[in-house]
């Protein structure tokens, strides 16, 4: 995921609406129409035309507060308050977003850079991967396999899955993963996409 700018709090002015509209329904990870025109009539009154799937003309969709930007990539807010791996995915779906993935080295350092300055105020957040199969199988919340992300790094004897009941994974602040149980409740990072390379 290319990283060329970062803007706080809106879209990149360089792109039209219409642009970004057609980015987000059209990457491939089963974002409907519906899921679009949902989404987008939760921006600040930003309602799309019947029938088009975009806003109107001349108006760019707000982002919910609290989100920075990374120009053609996406926009990510922390949220410190502790859930479940469940909840803090469904907190992210009611803003529009999901669990942060991490596609390449570059997005990393943006998003570990997000992590508050305090090493002891936050250690870790939840990640949008998991193993739903329980075989050791980790894959996005995109259905796409951890291992073709383009981002994994485990730390030293992970997954160990202790007890056996080790399958959501926490991103570490130094951006090394450590598998948890689904249940343990953590802070979490959203993230709304506006391009994901397929």
């Amino acid at each position: 995921a290319a990283v060329s700018h970062i803007v706080e709090g809106s879209l990149n002015d360089s792109k039209e609406p219409g642009e970004w509209v057609a980015a987000l329904y059209n990457r491939d990870q089963g974002c409907t129409e519906d899921d679009l025109r949902q989404f987008i009539g939760t921006l600040d009154g930003v309602v799309p035309e019947e029938g088009n799937g975009e806003p109107p003309s001349g108006e760019k969709p707000v982002l919910p507060d609290g989100y920075t930007t990374i120009d053609q990539v996406g926009s990510y807010k922390w949220h410190l308050e502790q859930k479940s791996w469940d909840e803090a995915e469904a907190t992210c779906q009611s803003e529009g977003g999901h669990l942060v993935v991490i596609d390449s080295d570059e997005e990393a350092l943006f998003v570990l850079g997000l992590f508050p300055s305090q090493e002891g105020e936050v250690k870790g957040s939840h990640y949008g991967v998991r193993d739903n199969e329980r075989d050791g199988s980790y894959v996005t919340i995109y259905g796409t396999p951890l291992s073709e992300t383009g981002y994994e790094r485990w730390a030293r004897g992970q997954p160990d899955d202790v007890n056996g009941v080790e399958f959501c994974i926490e991103l570490i602040r130094n951006g090394e993963f450590n598998d948890e149980p689904c249940s343990k409740e953590l802070p979490f990072i959203c993230e709304i996409l506006f391009h994901h390379d397929p």
